[in-house]
């Protein structure tokens, strides 16, 4: 089927090529929060459970990864799995 206006008929996309994953390191300082999202990370980072709701866009998932690699690299600090075994 084509569109008006079109002498293709069939629509074809294109898709990006993949890019290289990126894995930012607090150690040498790749990922640093802003105030707000520092405030926002204090309850996962004294170890509670938390929702975080804020406007799109505002960092969330920064907030996020921040917690678990700080919470990943205190475990593997003191020599232990970064994850606790619950079997």
């Amino acid at each position: 089927m084509s569109r008006p206006g079109s002498s293709c008929d069939e629509i074809s996309t294109v898709s990006p090529a993949p890019r290289p994953v990126y894995i930012p390191s607090l150690e040498a300082g790749e990922l640093v929060l802003r105030t707000y999202q520092e405030e926002l990370v204090q309850t996962a980072l004294e170890g509670k459970n938390c929702v975080i709701i804020a406007p799109t866009g505002s960092g969330k998932t920064e907030v996020a990864i921040y917690a678990a690699m700080k919470h990943i690299s205190r475990r593997e600090a003191f020599g232990e799995h970064s994850r606790k075994n619950t079997h």
